[in-house]
């Protein structure tokens, strides 16, 4: 997540908190100006008593969903915008406490609004990276740029290699425990869309096309919440289990 951080339009907050999140953005009409919060560990947020996890979880499917046109609360200023305010979130959390509200936020509608990726590293893995840091050797990666003003200018790739989403949406939905809600294949289709325009971004370009959709059809085995095992040295856009479309 770090590695996005940089970048304009872009937040990263260590701990949030429903009111103090809506105050943030409240002040300077913040929402003008960035596009997305990074939470690098939620789990810290979410530690609170039962009501201000409770509160936080609502005010984010709102946030990054629907989005947020009137607010009230004692504690913060009339909120009341003239279109609702949405806000991408990307946010970190430890298989325990995932595995252990899993159920309840699954009855929430809170997972629905997310899309969940997770992953694992092998023992060999885990032990080579703290060789790195007992070694003191620095390999931490560069930054990646998005340019988000381009960001509305991105074209969406045609049809017929928007269909190939399809044939993926469904499966990744049923992985992450929407595939039986009406509509949970179109809503997985939604995001995976997203994220073949951020690719593109990512690439630097304002055209969409196949290989950005082979990019989202590869990363598609980690939407779950499987904690696969990484590949020695895994480059997601080198895979050659599936070729650009």
């Amino acid at each position: 997540m770090g590695r996005f951080t940089e970048n304009t339009g872009i937040h990263r907050a260590e701990v949030i908190t429903r009111i103090g999140t809506a105050r943030w953005l409240l002040q300077g009409r913040r929402w003008e100006k960035y596009h997305h919060l990074i939470v690098p560990d939620l789990t810290t947020s979410l530690a609170g008593g039962s009501g201000s996890a409770e509160g936080l979880q609502s005010f984010l499917m709102g946030l990054v969903y629907e989005g947020i046109k009137d607010y009230h609360t004692l504690h913060l200023s009339h909120l009341d915008l003239d279109k609702p305010v949405t806000i991408g979130v990307v946010a970190g959390i430890v298989p325990t406490t995932l595995h252990r509200r899993r159920k309840d936020w699954a009855a929430t509608g809170f997972l629905r609004r997310f899309l969940p990726i997770s992953y694992s590293y092998t023992a060999e893995q885990t032990a080579s990276t703290n060789l790195l840091c007992l070694d003191g050797m620095n390999r931490k990666p560069p930054p990646i740029s998005l340019n988000y003003q381009l960001w509305n200018q991105v074209i969406t790739p045609p049809a017929r290699i928007s269909r190939s989403l399809a044939s993926v949406a469904d499966g990744v939905a049923y992985a992450c425990d929407i595939g039986r809600e009406k509509g949970g294949g179109n809503t997985i289709r939604e995001m995976l869309h997203s994220l073949v325009l951020a690719h593109a971004l990512r690439r630097g370009s304002v055209v969409a096309d196949g290989s950005d959709v082979a990019a989202i059809i590869r990363l598609s085995k980690y939407i779950n919440y499987n904690m696969q095992q990484v590949p020695t040295l895994y480059n997601l856009y080198e895979d050659p289990e599936v070729e650009d479309i």
